[in-house]
């Protein structure tokens, strides 16, 4: 599943006029249909923008923060669960890999975000004392 977020990196907000607007033509902090829990630190990136990027910029940014949302937002069922039957609460790890694409992807920066948590625990352990110069006790 794939979300994407579409920032215009030359449009200035209308209430700030800081670089990058979303397709409202306002910055994702000041946007009214912007509804990303990391709305503050986008907005940084953003103002960050004037310095320039080669890369790695907002646009990447706030495609990171959709995958993580809509990877949350999928996921919440599976996640409730897993906490609900753990003893010791529930690690989440969210990673993110930038790389260059395929050339049959097209241009650009590849990013691809990935979520982990583990549903259920299992702990099974066997131990023993091996000696190689022992005589077998039966005969094959």
């Amino acid at each position: 599943m794939s979300h994407e977020i579409k920032i215009d990196a030359d449009g200035k907000c209308k209430t700030c006029g800081v670089a990058g607007t979303l397709e409202d033509e306002y910055c994702i902090k000041h946007s009214p249909t912007a509804k990303l829990t990391m709305e503050s630190y986008t907005a940084k990136i953003l103002e960050l923008y004037a310095s320039g990027y080669i890369h790695i910029g907002p646009k990447i940014a706030a495609q990171i923060i959709g995958d993580v949302q809509g990877l949350l937002v999928e996921h919440l069922h599976q996640m409730d669960v897993a906490y609900t039957a753990s003893d010791d609460g529930l690690s989440i790890t969210f990673g993110v890999k930038l790389s260059l694409p395929k050339v049959h992807e097209g241009e650009g920066v590849k990013v691809d975000t990935s979520m982990t948590f583990v549903e259920s625990k299992v702990k099974d352990s066997r131990s023993g004392v091996i000696n190689e110069k022992q005589k077998d006790l039966f005969k094959e």
